[in-house]
């Protein structure tokens, strides 16, 4: 009869008194490198929104859907927004994020669907210099969806500079491009002996039809 009783009290205290709370368990994160390479993928970005990722049919929502606008990456991400998922709950190892702040991601799973954890070296971007350090630069990712400009200058002498407006230099530099431009045309060196030339005819002619004054001419 006593063991009913105790057993009736150990089930009677089972149902007042709270269950211990869950809490994740994590054990110490590798080192950048190792991370990097463990990771599936890994970037910087600012967290634009937070919403509920949709959940399974008869299920409720267990994870939130993190969108992130990214700046630079060092591997499995070539566009400009990341979305990623975590647990909503803690406990279940979910990480925290918040709306504009940036963080340098550690993400896991597949590249369709990112997850990232609080066991992961996920962490705001302001405390992760010496990650940043051991990662390196990155790159920066390109938005497939801006067209192209077209393919760039491979030497200097390629790039069109523009023309210089008439009233930046002053009449010195409308002169000099006046000169530019008909220097460039192969009779333009003979215009000026050719000018020359018929003044000298000219003043020949006139010479020769002035008829003489007489010497008594006082006028």
């Amino acid at each position: 009869m006593r063991w009913f009783l105790g057993a009736f009290w150990l089930v009677a205290l089972g149902w007042v008194l709270p269950l211990p709370a869950r809490a994740c368990k994590c054990v110490v994160p590798p080192a950048p490198a190792e991370a990097l390479h463990a990771a599936t993928a890994v970037f910087e970005g600012r967290v634009t929104s937070i919403t509920e990722a949709p959940a399974r049919a008869g299920q409720p929502a267990t994870q939130w859907l993190v969108r992130v606008h990214t700046t630079r990456a060092w591997k499995g991400v070539e566009t400009e927004d990341v979305s990623v998922l975590t647990p909503k709950d803690t406990a279940a190892c979910g990480f925290t994020f918040m709306p504009d702040e940036s963080y340098l991601v550690y993400a896991s799973g597949s590249l369709a669907e990112l997850s990232v954890n609080a066991c992961s070296r996920t962490q705001l971007s302001s405390a992760a210099d010496a990650d940043i350090g051991a990662l390196g630069m990155g790159v920066v990712p390109v938005n497939p969806n801006v067209p192209d400009a077209g393919p760039r200058p491979t030497h200097a002498s390629e790039v069109v500079r523009p023309a210089t407006a008439p009233g930046e230099g002053g009449c010195a530099s409308c002169t000099m491009g006046h000169q530019r431009s008909h220097g460039s045309e192969p009779w333009a060196g003979l215009l000026v002996p050719l000018a020359l030339a018929s003044l000298r005819l000219r003043r020949q002619r006139v010479r020769v039809r002035r008829p003489p004054r007489p010497c008594g001419d006082a006028s």
